[in-house]
């Protein structure tokens, strides 16, 4: 059971990355403080 919660966990981890990497040059347009999170 800790398996799956923890395959979730990092599921969930990696498509906020995603989502992050191709909706943060917008973001970056609003809130220019974050492309330094988003430069890597």
């Amino acid at each position: 059971m800790i398996w799956r919660v923890l395959a979730d966990l990092v599921l969930l981890l990696h498509l906020a990355f995603i989502l992050f990497v191709i909706l943060g040059g917008f973001l970056t347009i609003r809130w220019s403080w974050l492309k330094w999170a988003h430069l890597p």
